[in-house]
């Protein structure tokens, strides 16, 4: 388990591209450079039967928890999954990891996801009321300012998928997400 405490702020973008938004943060007072090559996020979002973190989230509630399971690469695939406990606190926010160990690739799917989550219980008590409903799955790109002490990231081509009715049901966003 690893801690990570720091201070988030999350802009809607509509009106740039991809390369404009990166020539801004290049040339900004800043200097952002990249720090990590882009990757493909994915996640799986967990809450209980009354939607409590939907409900936070969408009432714009600054102390709000949520859980999710996390991968990195093919969307299609679950590999190497981080099941995240993330807490916000008005800017600040801390996220627990923990590193799922000897999961075996899986297909994206209801059933699959169901399976993990009955096995997840099992060792995360904080997961025994909680249902699998959405998952997102986006492009990311990392930046890192000159003097290494603000990050920002880049989220773009975002997908989500409602778990709860149909794991096929696909709402695509134009947004970009500047964190």
């Amino acid at each position: 388990m690893k801690n990570i405490f720091r201070y988030e702020r999350k802009f809607i973008i509509n009106n740039m591209t991809i390369p404009e938004l990166e020539n801004l943060l290049r040339n900004s007072t800043l200097k952002f450079k990249k720090d990590f090559p882009g990757r493909n996020v994915n996640s799986i979002y967990f809450d209980d039967h009354k939607s409590k973190s939907i409900l936070e989230n969408l009432d714009g509630n600054n102390f709000k928890t949520k859980f999710r399971l996390r991968w990195y690469g093919d969307k299609k695939q679950i590999g190497s999954p981080i099941l995240e406990l993330k807490k916000k606190q008005s800017y600040i926010n801390s996220k627990e990891l923990f590193k799922i160990r000897n999961f075996k690739k899986t297909k994206f799917s209801k059933n699959n996801i169901d399976l993990i989550l009955k096995a997840l219980k099992k060792n995360y008590n904080f997961l025994l009321n909680k249902s699998a409903i959405s998952s997102t799955h986006y492009n990311r790109l990392y930046f890192v300012s000159s003097i290494n002490d603000i990050r920002a990231t880049v989220d773009f081509n975002i997908n989500y998928f409602d778990i709860q009715n149909s794991i096929k049901l696909n709402k695509y966003s134009e947004t970009i997400i500047l964190e």
